[in-house]
C-alpha cells in the first residue's frame, strides 16, 4: 500500500476508547510462533510498551500493510516501541507463507499465531486491527483499540 494510502486509511479509521480493553490488561492467549512451537512466558510485551497488531493471511489490507510497517519500522527506532503481529489465520503455516510472499527479509517485529478464536477473545470485530499495551500491563487509554 503506497504511503500516501496508508495516510488516507489512518485518517479514517476510528480510536476505539469505548473498547472493552481499554484500561484492562491483556488476557493471556494461547499463543505459538509460526513454527507452531508454544510462545514464551511471560509475552513479549510485557514490560515495555508494545504495538499489538491482529492480522489474517486471508486479510487483503492486513497483507498489503506488511510492506509499509517494515518500512514504517526501518524509519523510527523498533526499540523503542516493538511490534508483535498476532495472526488469527486457521493455521500458523498460513500466516507464515504470507509473511513471506509480502515481506521478502526476516520481518523486525515478532510474529505469532493465537488462531481464529484470539480476535474474538479480545473483542476485536475486524482485521487489521492494532492496539498498545503499556508497558505496566494495560491498553493506555489514550491510545484505544484503532479498528
Amino acid at each position: 500500500m503506497p504511503t500516501s494510502l496508508l495516510a488516507l486509511w489512518l485518517s479514517l479509521v476510528a480510536s476505539d476508547t469505548d473498547h472493552w480493553l481499554v484500561d484492562a490488561v491483556v488476557p493471556a492467549l494461547p499463543l505459538t510462533t509460526l513454527d507452531g512451537t508454544p510462545s514464551p512466558s511471560p509475552p513479549p510485551w510485557s514490560g515495555r510498551d508494545t504495538v499489538v497488531v491482529l492480522w489474517a493471511g486471508w486479510c487483503g489490507p492486513c497483507v498489503a500493510e506488511l510492506p509499509v510497517l517494515v518500512d514504517a519500522m526501518k524509519r523510527t527506532s523498533a526499540a523503542q516501541r516493538p511490534v508483535v503481529l498476532i495472526s488469527i489465520d486457521e493455521q500458523p503455516k498460513v500466516a507464515r507463507r504470507a509473511l513471506e510472499r509480502a515481506v521478502r527479509k526476516p520481518p523486525p517485529w515478532t510474529s505469532l499465531w493465537g488462531g481464529p478464536h484470539a480476535g474474538g477473545q479480545l473483542g476485536v470485530r475486524t482485521v487489521p486491527t492494532a492496539f498498545v499495551v503499556g508497558a505496566d500491563g494495560p491498553v493506555p487509554a489514550t491510545m484505544g483499540v484503532v479498528i
